[in-house]
Order: structure tokens, then C-alpha cells, then sequence
């Protein structure tokens, strides 16, 4: 003890420096044993003491003022113990104060509900979801502004100030969006109370903009709201007010129309509307017509003389207003549910020249292909197409094309014969409208050709839309080879313009998945030298390596984009790249046999990115595989399926999670459904299913499924894997 003393005393100053062969070695009467605890600690216990060494590591950190590092020790001990709900403000301020939004907002979401933050952060974050709309997001935080507000206040009954009104207006317009219109039309009635004291509207130059400035837009924003929540006279007396601020009578009448039908005055709606057709509202869309079919359904228990009753109402209404493109279209629409070709055929002939649409065009389509016009037919189809970009933008109409096999063949037939005899006088949209009807019968190479011909004879400036369109849709249907030709046209016809660096995303994608790898990596090279601040081109060659499977490689430019981009938080765009990495360099370790590392890479996005299920899914299914943190690793699972309940990745995680606990009904449950779930369901899915059943008594199942889980090993040529499960099946056969 002496000895230790005076080392002591010289470490610390107090007594002259001693030489460290001046004092001997500490000699113990026995062998230092250690410590038992009397209950050993479990899994909670366990995650409770990491959380702390977390945050005492954060700490220390954030007296270095190495913020970055602080907060992600912060953010580990919050994850590892959530009910330490303490840490949570700390890792809003943080994050706010390395001005990282995105984070920010994310945890100040976590933080919302378990504890308090600081009122001017929450308002600041509440309108950056709220411009990124994510309503919910925001509704969460202006909620707890106005709790925080209220509770400052001392009464939820206080009268209300500046402050107060414009977070209840805020609160009221994000519940409508939602459609909470109850809530919404709560929140408004604040408002139009508090808006009716001209004492609280002159302290405030923002209550001023939106009673004053905007009055019209916030009186018809209040209105609506108490219009669907069934408030009526609040509706009515809020539909005049916007018609004070902004005189439209006409207007006016059809909203008081709206309320009078609600309540069931059907013929004081009838009347209004009356006086707005007869002031030829146009403002309001297609809407006054549809409340008129409305109404006079109810006036009538004829559907039939309701229809007439209808018809005779707009054919009218067309005579005395004779270019209403709204009338012309809703006209036509009735025409074409009633299958009465001609008279669509003339209005929408009409309003083609006066408002051409997709939606005409579509309406069209359906005529001429009843009418069996095929050359007027064909002639739409190419103005279709060439307005909305593709075949499968038009939808159902687009789609019954290509399904009549016979119709689409004798049009390809049609087009091919018209190319021929007009030659380069043809123009883009007949070659189109066939190129894209051979894609849709999946004869691709003959699309090809229809579309060159469109595309020389397409103007220089939507050349660019058409390639992409093409491209892109050749992609989705795992055309690679056309696809990348298509994006190289698009480069050796410089089209690509100032969106260079989108392009050589799809053209190094469409490279890499045709299987020529060599060439992606070399126009992913180029195009990293050329965009050197565009995160998504800086990740292409780590991901090409990827796929190549060659795993160091991969690694090597993955790490170094990690380092090139980690501290930057400008935008979202780059904090997805970065978690996308992060998320391939965890597969990529476990392709490579270092669990450990996999497991970190995945912490890291789940740090940033707490609520990412994609991450949840796979650390936990990680822990799962090695059978630690199961409690844990099931939770995890569990908020992946709930987020996305479809997955089967995530159904077979879920399942595998119950076996490793014992529960082997609820794994088979889950299993079953997985391996239902897909046609061709995945050997590793087959093999665990194959386990749960012999562990639930079900041999003969579990030997059927070992086996269809052997037959898709084989097929993949994963030897080990097949061996594996055929061991399995060989010892239970006995």
C-alpha cells in the first residue's frame, strides 16, 4: 500500500518525480477473481448499460466540442434506451445546431410526443415539413407548439394572441389537407373569432396579410372547412365573406348552392344555380353541372326521366354558352357513359380545337375504337401519345389497346403502310402511336424502329421527353440493351441538355443491368470526373462494382464517398445517397463474412434514420441469424412489416424472428404466408419455413418444403446451402 501511495503522491505533483524501478511490483496474497453479480443482467439490462456508456462517451465528445460525434453517441444511447427520453432535446439541439434539418425534424418528431423542445425550434420545423409536405409531420410538431403555447398561457381557455390564432390557422388548413375535417373546422372557428377582434388584427403584420392581403383565399379555405364538417351557417356566412373581399356573385351563388344541397334544400340550390349558368360561371369547373345531376336525381325517383331531365338542362345551357370547355367536356362525359358515340364524338371533335387534353384524347380513342374508325383512330392515339409521353399514360384506355391483340396488330399493320407511302412527311405522332403499341405487345425491337422514324421527325425540342419516356419505360420492362442505346442516342444527339448528370445515372444503370459492367464502370469514371458535386454520381461506380460482385473494389470507392459527402446536410438528396451506402457496404460485408462490420454500418443509418424499416429489418434479422438482442430484433422486424406489410423479406424476417424465440406456431404463420406470397419463392424462405414446420411437429411438411428449398439452391447454385438442406432432409427421413 505504500508503495501505491507514493506513485500516487508522484503522479500527481505533490512529491518529486520517482523512478519507476524505484518502486516495486504490487504483489497480491491471491489471484484477483471476478465479480458475480447475484442476478446476471438480461437483454434490457445489458441495452441499458450500453445506452449509458453511449451517452457518458457523448458527452466527453461534446466537451471536445466534436458536436458531429456527440450527437451520434447521443443518438445510439437514445436508440439503445428509448425510455431515456432525456436525450432526445439534446439531439434536437445538436442537430439543429450543425444545421441539419433533416434530422432534426426527424428526432424533434420522436421528441414531439415523450417530452419538451424549445417553442421557436418547433415552429421552425413545423413549417419546413410543412413546405416539404409532410402534413402529418407537422401537424405532430404545431400540435405541441400549441401545447407549449397554452400551457405557457395557463388555460386552453385563455384568450387567444397573435401567436396563438396563426398556429390555429396552420393546424386548421393541415387538418383539412388530411381531410380531418371535424378538427379543422374546430381550429377555424378560433380563428374567425379571433380575426373578428380588430384589436388582435392590428398588433400582427401576418394577421394582417391573411385577413387583408388574402382575405378571399382564407374565407374560402374556412368555409370549406365547416362546409364538409356539416357546419352550414358557418359555411354560408364564410362563403360571403370571401365574396366581400373579392366580388364574385356568380361564384358566390354556386357555393351558397353547395350549402343549400347539403341541407337538403333542394330547390333554393336549384335556384342558385340557375343564377350561376345564367351568369356563365366558368371558374368553377365541372363542378356546378355535376351538383345539377346531384339535384335533380333528388327531385326525381326516375333515374331515367332524372337523365332526361338532365340532358335537356345542358343541351340548353350549351345553346346559351356555347364554348364552355367544362359544359362541353361534362356534356360529352354523360355521352360517352350513355354510349351515344356521335354526339361525344362532336363535342370532344370540338373541344379538341379548343382545349386539346389528354382526357379529350382518351375520350376520343374510346369513340373511334367502338366506331371501328381505325385511320382516325391511329391519328388520335399519335396526338395521345405524343402529349402524354407514353401508352401507359393514358391509362385504362391506353392499356384495353394493347390488350385487343388484334386491334393492335391491324394498327402496327396501318402505320406501317401509311410510313411507307408518306415517307419523312408522316410526322412523329402516327410512327409514335405504333411504336408504342408494339411495346405493349412486348415486340420491342419492332417498337424500335417505329420510334427512330418518330424521332426523325420529331422537332429538336422534345426530342429529349420522347427519348426519356422510351428509355425509361424500356427499363421497367427490363429491355437493358435498348435502353442503353437509347441513352447513348440521346448523348451522340446532344439532347441531354443541362440534366447531363440524369442521364448518365440511367445509362449507367441500363449498362450494368445488360450485363456489359466494364463499360458502366467507364462511363461512370467519366461522368464522376464530370459532375464532381452530384452525390448520386459520385455513388455509381461503387454500385456497378457492387453488382459486378466485385466486393473490394465496391467497398474501396463506397468508403470513399462515405467521406467525401458524410458532412454535408444540405439536402435530402444526399443523406439518402449516403444511407443507400451505408445500407450496401452492410450487405457487402456480409457477402464477405464480417458480421460485426455489417451490424455498424447498419447502426449508422438507424442513428440518422431511426424509423428506416429497411435497416430495422435487416440489423434485426442480423441479430436474429446469430440469436442475440432477440427481444429487441423482433421489435425492429415487427415496425418494418407494420411499415410495409407487403414485403415479403420482411414477412420471412418476422417469421424467423419467432423461431429463433421458440414461438413456432407464429413462425409458421408468418413463413406460410411469405412462401404464398410469391410465385417463386426464395430457397433461404422454403429452408426456414422447412425448420419452423419440423420444430411445430409437421415432418412431412417440413421434408415437402426442404425439398422444393433444395430444388431452388440448386437452381442458384449455392452448394453449401444445397448440401445443407439436404443433410436436413436426410436425417429426418429416418
Amino acid at each position: 500500500m505504500v508503495h501505491l501511495f507514493l506513485f500516487f503522491l508522484a503522479a500527481n505533483g505533490v512529491v518529486a518525480d520517482v523512478a519507476p524501478d524505484a518502486i516495486p511490483p504490487i504483489v497480491l496474497d491471491a489471484p484477483v477473481e471476478a465479480l458475480k453479480p447475484k442476478t446476471p443482467r438480461n437483454e434490457e439490462d445489458v441495452a441499458k448499460v450500453t445506452s449509458a456508456a453511449f451517452y457518458g462517451q457523448g458527452r466527453m465528445l461534446y466537451q471536445r466540442q466534436d458536436y458531429a460525434g456527440a450527437v451520434r453517441r447521443f443518438q445510439r444511447a437514445w436508440r439503445y434506451n428509448p425510455e431515456a427520453v432525456s436525450i432526445l432535446p439534446e439531439i434536437v439541439f445538436l442537430a439543429h445546431r450543425l444545421r441539419r434539418r433533416d434530422e432534426t425534424a426527424r428526432y424533434a418528431l420522436l421528441a414531439a410526443q415523450r417530452t419538451e423542445i424549445d417553442y421557436p425550434l418547433l415552429l421552425r420545423l413545423a413549417g419546413w415539413l410543412n413546405e416539404r409536405q409532410d402534413w402529418p409531420g407537422a401537424i405532430r410538431l404545431y400540435e405541441k407548439a400549441l401545447r407549449t403555447r397554452e400551457r405557457a398561457a395557463g388555460s386552453t381557455e385563455a384568450a387567444p394572441d397573435v401567436g396563438a390564432v396563426l398556429l390555429y390557422f396552420e393546424l386548421g388548413r393541415l387538418h383539412f389537407l388530411t381531410k380531418d375535417f371535424d378538427k379543422s373546422a374546430d381550429l377555424f372557428d378560433r380563428v374567425r373569432k379571433a380575426i373578428e377582434q380588430p384589436e388582435l388584427l392590428s398588433q400582427n403584420e401576418s394577421l394582417q396579410k391573411m385577413v387583408v392581403g388574402q382575405a378571399d383565399r382564407t374565407y374560402l379555405l374556412l368555409a370549406e372547412s365547416f362546409l364538409q364538417a356539416g357546419r352550414y351557417d358557418d359555411a354560408a356566412a364564410m362563403f360571403s365573406k370571401a365574396n366581400e373581399a373579392k366580388k364574385n356573385d356568380s361564384l358566390l351563388s354556386f357555393h351558397l348552392a353547395r350549402v343549400a344541397a347539403k341541407r337538403g334544400e333542394t330547390k333554393d340550390a336549384l335556384s342558385r344555380l340557375d343564377a350561376c349558368f345564367a351568369a356563365k360561371l366558368r371558374e368553377a369547373g365541372t363542378e356546378p353541372f355535376e351538383l345539377l345531376a346531384d339535384l335533380l336525381q333528388k327531385t326525381s325517383q326516375d333515374d331515367g326521366q332524372a337523365a332526361k331531365q338532365l340532358q335537356a338542362r345542358l343541351q340548353q345551357l350549351l345553346k346559351n354558352d356555347a364554348e364552355n370547355e367544362s359544359l362541353i367536356y361534362y356534356l360529352a362525359k354523360e355521352h360517352l357513359e350513355d354510349q351515344r358515340w356521335d354526339e361525344a364524338q362532336k363535342l370532344l371533335e370540338q373541344l379538341v380545337t379548343l382545349a386539346p387534353a389528354t382526357e379529350v384524347y382518351e375520350g376520343l380513342i374510346q369513340i373511334y375504337r367502338e366506331q371501328g374508325s381505325h385511320d382516325k383512330l391511329l391519328e388520335t392515339l399519335g396526338k395521345a401519345v405524343v402529349l402524354a409521353g407514353s401508352l401507359k399514360a393514358l391509362g385504362e384506355t391506353g392499356e384495353k389497346l394493347t390488350v385487343e391483340t388484334k386491334l393492335a396488330d391491324e394498327l402496327i399493320n396501318l402505320a406501317s403502310k401509311q410510313i411507307k407511302e408518306k415517307g419523312e412527311a408522316i410526322g412523329p405522332e402516327i410512327p409514335l402511336a405504333a411504336a408504342w403499341l408494339a411495346f405493349g405487345r412486348e415486340q420491342y425491337d419492332g417498337g424500335q424502329e417505329f420510334f427512330d422514324t418518330a424521332l426523325s421527325s420529331s422537332e429538336e425540342s422534345s426530342k429529349a421527353r420522347l427519348m426519356l419516356n422510351w428509355g425509361l419505360e424500356l427499363m421497367l420492362a427490363k429491355q437493358y440493351d435498348q435502353a442503353a442505346r437509347v441513352f447513348q442516342q440521346a448523348f451522340g444527339e446532344k439532347v441531354v441538355g443541362d440534366r447531363g448528370h440524369a442521364w448518365n445515372f440511367y445509362l449507367i444503370r441500363a449498362l450494368a443491368l445488360a450485363g456489359k459492367k466494364d463499360e458502366a464502370i467507364k462511363i461512370a469514371e467519366q461522368a464522376v470526373a464530370a459532375y464532381a458535386d452530384s452525390p448520386r454520381i459520385q455513388a455509381q461506380p461503387g454500385w456497378v462494382l457492387y453488382y459486378a460482385k466485385r466486393y473490394a473494389e465496391a467497398e474501396e470507392r463506397y468508403r470513399a464517398f462515405i467521406k467525401k459527402f458524410d458532412d454535408q446536410h444540405d439536402t435530402s438528396e444526399i443523406r439518402d445517397e449516403l444511407r443507400d451506402a451505408r445500407l450496401i457496404l452492410s450487405n457487402l460485408c456480409i457477402e464477405l463474412g464480417r458480421w460485426p462490420e455489417a451490424e455498424e454500418w447498419l447502426e449508422e443509418v438507424l442513428d440518422e434514420f431511426p424509423e428506416d424499416i429497411g435497416a430495422l429489418n435487416d440489423l434485426g434479422y442480423l441479430w436474429t441469424e446469430q440469436k442475440k438482442n432477440l427481444p429487441r430484433a423482433l421489435v425492429m422486424i415487427q415496425k418494418a412489416v407494420e411499415g410495409d406489410p407487403d414485403n415479403i423479406a420482411y414477412i420471412d424476417s418476422l417469421g424467423w424472428a419467432y423461431y429463433q424465440l421458440g414461438r413456432y406456431e407464429e413462425a409458421v404463420k408468418e413463413l406460410e404466408k411469405a412462401v404464398s406470397s410469391d410465385n417463386d419463392p426464395d430457397g433461404v424462405i422454403l429452408d426456414h419455413l422447412g425448420d419452423a414446420y419440423i420444430k411445430a411437429t409437421q415432418k412431412d411438411k417440413a421434408i415437402e418444403t426442404w425439398r422444393r428449398a433444395a430444388k431452388s439452391f440448386e437452381t442458384d447454385k449455392d452448394a453449401a446451402k444445397h448440401k445443407a438442406t439436404l443433410d436436413k432432409i436426410k436425417t429426418h427421413e429416418k
